[in-house]
């Protein structure tokens, strides 16, 4: 996250590169199981609270919460070293806002290695910061980048739908749809187009839930590049410019 070498000094990392390696289930190589554990879920509170930058970290450590390796135990103290340098960091809302409810979703195709599963992320803002986020592994392997971008549009309109109806409990209905973006031009013309074909017959019924949405009118879906998609940052590491600029898009910053 931070490559300067004063800074890697500072915190004590030998390297700051980018998390890309295999990391091992051998059992000749856990460490302490419940201190692995532990920390992970130290750092799961902080994700789901008010820091959405741990939230693909926190995920991918997970995996190795019983079988911790050296290399997994050094990225958690590599995690907790980034946390100490950002303590003063939070989400930042701003009152007055005009901006609407706005999602973005994304997806890593094939991002596990022992699994070939895809890594899906998606956070919605709102009066300037995330308000709801989420990073995970798809359930089940996906053949393409559509098919597993048009899985993360589907987890990503029921979170839409949730926040929609939330918000008109709280006194701030809209009748307008909640906007999602998303960065795969086929994935989302194939929320509008409900045309049957043979490269998408294999998709479950239940993960076209975002192409009924779209047509009832509850949900948009516009395209967006990538290096714009602020919900990149839950699906895989970036580097350090990217990160601190879809950190900043989050509404995480110092006070």
């Amino acid at each position: 996250m931070y490559h300067s070498p004063g800074c890697r000094r500072g915190f004590g990392l030998g390297s700051s590169d980018r998390l890309g390696y295999w990391w091992s289930y051998d059992v000749a190589a856990v460490c302490d199981v419940g201190r692995g554990g532990g920390r992970s879920c130290s750092l799961m509170y902080a994700s789901t609270g008010t820091r959405p930058d741990l939230a693909y970290t926190v995920g991918y450590l997970a995996r190795f919460s019983r079988s911790p390796s050296a290399a997994a135990w050094g990225a958690i103290k590599h995690a907790f070293r980034y946390i100490a340098g950002t303590l003063s960091h939070g989400l930042r809302y701003t009152r007055g806002d005009p901006a609407p409810l706005v999602g973005y979703s994304d997806c890593n195709w094939g991002a596990c290695l022992f699994s070939s599963k895809s890594t899906m992320g998606y956070n919605f803002t709102y009066a300037g910061a995330a308000v709801s986020w989420s990073s995970c592994l798809q359930s089940r392997v996906a053949d393409s980048t559509c098919d597993t971008e048009y899985l993360a549009l589907s987890h990503a309109g029921k979170e839409a739908i949730f926040l929609r109806q939330l918000f008109g409990e709280l006194g701030l209905p809209s009748s307008q749809p909640v906007l999602i973006y998303g960065d795969n031009q086929g994935a989302n013309a194939l929320t509008k187009n409900p045309v049957f074909h043979a490269c998408t017959r294999h998709i479950r019924l239940r993960e076209h839930f975002v192409r009924d949405m779209v047509s009832m009118g509850n949900i948009v879906v516009q395209y967006i590049a990538t290096s714009e998609m602020t919900a990149d940052i839950f699906t895989k590491a970036l580097s350090r410019d990217l990160f601190a600029r879809h950190r900043g898009r989050l509404g995480v910053c110092a006070p």
